[in-house]
């Protein structure tokens, strides 16, 4: 028997065995799977993630549902108040200023932010004191007050949840694979928001602080209730 011939036998013999085997292992795991499944429903349970949703918050109590978070989670519908949220902040990285000074970390480590080193970052100039520093900062985040506005007069709902509600979304088959587009502007809106309720703070306007703390509240209740 020709040297290549036998060759070509032992490699079909060897992925004969792999694909067999391959083959055995799914079967026996897809056995188990269902034995596994039928166990959990014979206890009135299931591992069905679309069955384990909550209930979709009413608008008229829902803080995401005021007309400038409605359906921000939605790839298409929520685009307008998505680019709308990350016009409000600043950008993370700018090529000819660098990175962004660091942002305040009061609810973490009760650190505020430098604002002398973020008028400096905004203007390129160092300002000559703190309430200059205050003033530019405020100045380049003060590009949409009506949104600051509408987020403030939203908080009389008393729940919040990202819209459209996660059971009524078109939802892929497995859980990781959920889109998740309104995550990356709420949490550049968040950082901004942390500056501003900082500003507040500094100018004296202490309700404006509270609000805007609230309104970072908020947002981070409806970001915990998502299951992803």
């Amino acid at each position: 028997m020709p040297v290549w011939l036998r060759l070509l036998l032992v490699l079909g013999l060897m992925i004969g065995l792999l694909g067999g085997t391959v083959i055995g292992l799914n079967a026996y795991a897809a056995a188990k799977l269902r034995a596994t499944i039928a166990e959990y429903e014979a206890d009135g349970e299931t591992l069905d993630f679309r069955a384990l949703l909550p209930e979709p918050v009413p608008d008229d109590q829902n803080f995401c549902a005021i007309p400038e978070l409605a359906n921000l989670a939605d790839p298409e519908w929520g685009k307008a108040n998505r680019e709308r949220i990350e016009a409000m902040a600043l950008p993370e990285r700018d090529p000819e200023r660098g990175p962004l000074p660091a942002f305040p970390k009061g609810a973490i480590i009760g650190k505020p932010a430098d604002l002398m080193a973020w008028a400096q970052w905004l203007t390129g100039e160092e300002p000559a004191s703190e309430a200059v520093a205050v003033e530019a900062v405020e100045k380049a985040l003060s590009n949409d007050p009506e949104l600051i506005q509408a987020l403030i007069a939203g908080l009389d709902r008393q729940e919040a949840a990202w819209t459209p509600a996660l059971g009524t979304r078109e939802l892929p088959e497995i859980l990781y694979g959920i889109q998740v587009p309104h995550f990356k502007p709420i949490r550049s809106g968040v950082l901004a928001l942390s500056l501003l309720v900082q500003i507040a703070d500094k100018t004296g306007d202490l309700k404006r602080a509270v609000d805007l703390t609230r309104v970072q509240v908020r947002m981070a209740e409806a970001a915990c209730a998502e299951p992803m």
